[in-house]
């Protein structure tokens, strides 16, 4: 289940940059609990140091966060009806920096990806649902 929050933390805190195309904007600091045979029992993440400013405003060539992208390309039709999802091109956010896509990443199947790992840690339903809202 730790390794499974990896996908989730790249969409979410990832962004590419003209750089890197998979740049992490955050910081974390990962906590690794075992039990006194040294069995690994959990893990809690803390995030910090989120660049902000790129949710509303990201230089010529560069992305947004890769969630967003990823919501566009792989969300279903009734999903995108039901959100008021577009294109990336199409949303101010997204569409702003004229980079929408990246040469060699799949949005949609990193989606796929991205809500497969939410459901691998446990999230639930009414999480998912809320998550893609707030996006």
């Amino acid at each position: 289940r730790i390794l499974q929050s990896n996908p989730i933390t790249e969409a979410l805190g990832n962004a590419k940059t003209c750089r890197n195309s998979n740049s992490s904007r955050f910081g974390k600091f990962v906590r690794v609990c075992m039990d006194r045979s040294g069995v690994i029992r959990g893990a809690m993440i803390d995030h910090y140091l989120l660049e902000k400013p790129r949710v509303t405003h990201q230089p010529q060539g560069e992305r947004n966060y890769h969630a967003f992208y990823q919501l566009c390309a792989g969300a279903g039709p009734a999903l995108k009806k039901e959100l008021g999802i577009r294109t990336a091109s199409e949303h101010r956010y997204t569409g702003q920096s004229h980079c929408v896509t990246v040469d060699g990443v799949d949005d949609a199947a990193d989606f796929e990806e991205t809500m497969g790992a939410l459901r691998g840690v446990g999230v639930s339903k009414e999480g998912e649902e809320s998550l893609l809202r707030t996006l």
